[in-house]
Order: C-alpha cells, then structure tokens, then sequence
C-alpha cells in the first residue's frame, strides 16, 4: 500500500512539473502555423497545431485498428480467408476426414482449398469423403476443380478418379481413364498395376496375360506373385467349364498336368492351391485333392488351407480325420487345427469326439464358428442349458456363418441303433487313427 501511495505522488508531482514547464515554454516561445493551399489560407498557433497533430495521429491509428477488426470480421461471411485461417480449417478437415466424418470433411476442406499450402490434398480428400457419402457425381466434381500442373501430380489425379469408378462398380469408367492415363504417363507403374487390376475385374484375361511379363521387373515380387496367382485361378475355373462333358480321369489328368506347369511359388499361394483342389473334387479325384493339400501344409503351415481341409468333402473321412490328428503332435494348441478336427469329427459323426475338439479349440482360441458349431451339436444331443450359455458367449463374437455338417438326431428322437453306431465309428478310427501315426 505504501508502495503505491508513493507512486501515485511521484505521477502527480510529473503532471505538476511537466504541465508549469508546458505553460512556461508555451508563454515564452510564442509562433503560429500558416498553411497557404492556392487562395486559402489557414493560421494558427504554434502549440495548437501540435494539439491537433497529436490527435490526428491517434484517430489515424484507432482508426486503422478499427478497419482491421471490421475486415476480420466480415471477411469469412463474404466467403474471404486469409492463409492462416485456411490453414487452421484445412487441419480441421483433415482430422474430421480421419475421424470418417466424411460431410464435415468435404465441406471444410472445400471450402480452405484456395488458400491452403497443399490445395491437392485437400481435393483429393474431399473427393474420397464425397465418394464415401455415395456422390460419385461430386467427387468427381472436386477432381475438376484441380489443375495439376505437373507429371507426379496428374497421375495421382488420374488414379484418384479411376479410384473413384472403382468404388462406384463402373469398371468400364475406370478402364477408360486408366488406359487415358496409361498413353499420358507410359512408365507409370501404378497405372500399369491398377490397369491390370481392372483387367482382371472384367474378366479380360488375354489382356492380363500379355502386361504380366512386361510388369513382372517393375513390380514388387509379393504384388506380381498375387496377380500371376490371380490368373492361374482364372485359368482353372476355365478348364473346370471346358472339363464339363470329359471323363473324370482324363479331366484329372489334364488338372495335374496343368497344375505341374505352374512354377512352385505359385503352388504355394494357398488361394490357388484350393481351387486347384477344388478344380479335383469337381471331377471326382478328391484323393488327390486331399494329398495336394497335405503337401501344401507339409511344407507352408496356413489357417485358411488348414479350414479348407476341414470342408472338403472326400471319399474316405475316417482317413482324412486321421491324416489331420497326425498334425496335433506338431500343433497342439492350434485352434484352427482343432477346429476343422471338430468338423472332421462332425463328419464321421463322432459327437463326443467333435465336442472335445470344439472345447478345446475355444480354450485355445475362441471363434465365433467353433462357439456357434458347439452350441448347434449340444442342441442336437439335448443338452439345452449348456448350448444356450454357449451360444450366449457366442454372440459376444463378429458374426460368421456355419457350415453345413452332419448332425446327430434330436436327444428326444435317439434310437438306439444310433446310439450304437458311434462307438463303432470311434473304434473304426482309433484304428485308421493308429495306422496313420505308425506311417508317420
């Protein structure tokens, strides 16, 4: 408080002492200003005309201050953003295109393109959040309004709307712009892929046939393996169509020809070697099948081949059963592995068999298909309460659908003849089961 008190004297003593030396320099120096413009003239004192300087020059700064915040706050309503501004809503559609907020998205990124640092981007962005929202007309609207203005940046315009075509289902639109760019930018590698991407799409499997060699040293060797892959599989469904009238071994000799030109790493994709061995079952040679797939686990161990043995259907299920408990040794708790056991038990119709994979296959690794499968064979064998905790916890999972397998009869409906053929189905595969692990 003193503090203050003392300040407050030594203002008041400046103002005393500043105003009396004002008074005496003004009393002592006396002068006028004379301002001559053509005829008019204007007279006044001295220290009048420095009053009214000083006030001018206030009111000229406030006033340009003045102006600045009006500008500032009527520019955004006249559709007017400064660099910073723009930046700020950009940033803001981008995190909103993030988010998957696809109308705040398109609509602030729009409305920032002009100003911001990277106006593609912000196209390119709306352009998808559009596509998003099912307006291909506006996405491709956004694109229009970019004007690339070299190579890099009119490839990836041109991707961008074949992209666009792509998820519109309108491959003829996307063919037609990649082929445009492909003439544009010849040595585009991207363009080059997705072309022959659409190819395939559409089924123009010549097409596809005569750009994989010229792809093949420009390509990653994983993207170039799935294409030729592709292609192969495209190749089997025709000569499953032109195997349709032939006899069954002829056609299975003409698959294992056929499958023996392919060159081993494409063997090893397992999507093409389970249309391969589709392509055997379909006429009729499914112990080929099964040995085709065997081989490919024996050397490449993939969940997708392991469930696909699981749904063959082949001539003799007590081996196929047996074949695959001989991999248990190797994989104990693999709970793809214990699931397709469970299925195979299903086959031969081996309830309590099937019931301990199911379990164990849970216990390893809980899947809605093994949830879903154990609580539909506990219904069958009456055991009410336990299936619907079962399928409670099964709902808990993504949805999946179950495969068709055989199931006992209703536990109310059981005849004892069915309930004497499981033991001896069991016995028969106890038997297999001990032979096949003798051989391996």
């Amino acid at each position: 408080m003193k503090n203050l008190i003392i300040k407050i004297l030594l203002v008041v003593l400046l103002l005393i002492v500043g105003g009396y030396a004002l008074d005496k320099l003004m009393t002592e120096v006396p002068g006028y200003v004379l301002i001559a413009i053509n005829k008019t003239t204007l007279e006044m004192n001295l220290w009048m005309a420095v009053l009214t300087l000083i006030v001018l020059l206030i009111a000229l700064y406030w006033g340009v201050k003045l102006l600045r915040l009006s500008w500032r706050l009527t520019r955004p309503a006249l559709g007017i953003r400064s660099s910073e501004s723009a930046a700020k809503l950009a940033n803001r559609g981008m995190l909103a295109y993030m988010r998957g907020e696809h109308d705040k998205a398109q609509r602030w990124l729009l409305r920032s393109a002009k100003k911001s640092p990277m106006p593609l981007v912000n196209l390119l962005a709306a352009a998808d959040s559009a596509q998003a929202l099912g307006d291909t007309g506006k996405a491709l609207g956004f694109l229009d309004k970019a004007k690339p203005d070299f190579g890099e940046q009119s490839v990836t315009m041109a991707l961008a709307r074949a992209e666009i075509f792509r998820r519109a289902n309108n491959q003829e639109a996307r063919l037609e712009t990649l082929l445009e760019a492909n003439q544009q930018h010849p040595n585009s590698v991207m363009v080059q892929d997705r072309l022959c991407d659409t190819y395939m799409e559409l089924g123009s499997w010549a097409e596809v046939r005569e750009m994989l060699p010229r792809l093949r040293p420009q390509l990653p060797k994983d993207r170039w393996r799935e294409l030729q892959g592709k292609l192969v599989i495209a190749d089997l469904k025709a000569l499953q169509t032109q195997q349709a009238n032939e006899e069954p071994s002829e056609a299975s000799r003409k698959l294992q020809m056929f499958w023996l030109e392919q060159a081993s790493r494409i063997q090893q994709i397992p999507q093409v070697c389970a249309e391969y061995a589709r392509s055997l079952i379909i006429v009729g040679d499914s112990k080929e099948a099964e040995s085709t797939v065997r081989k490919f686990l024996r050397s490449s161990w993939h969940k997708d081949m392991v469930l696909y043995y699981g749904l063959m259907d082949s001539a003799d299920s007590v081996a196929q059963l047996s074949h695959a408990e001989g991999w248990l040794k190797r994989h104990p708790k693999d709970a793809i592995l214990l699931l397709t056991l469970a299925r195979l038990s299903m086959r031969n119709h081996l309830w309590d068999k099937a019931k301990g994979y199911y379990q164990k296959s849970i216990e390893a690794g809980p899947t809605r298909e093994a949830y879903s499968e154990l609580a539909r064979l506990l219904t069958s064998l009456g055991e009410h309460q336990t299936s619907g905790l079962v399928y409670r916890d099964a709902l808990r999972l993504d949805n999946t659908d179950a495969p068709e397998l055989p199931m006992p009869p209703m536990a109310a409906a059981k005849s004892e003849s069915n309930e004497e053929a499981q033991p001896e189905a069991a016995e028969q595969h106890e038997e297999n089961a001990e032979q096949a692990a003798v051989k391996s």
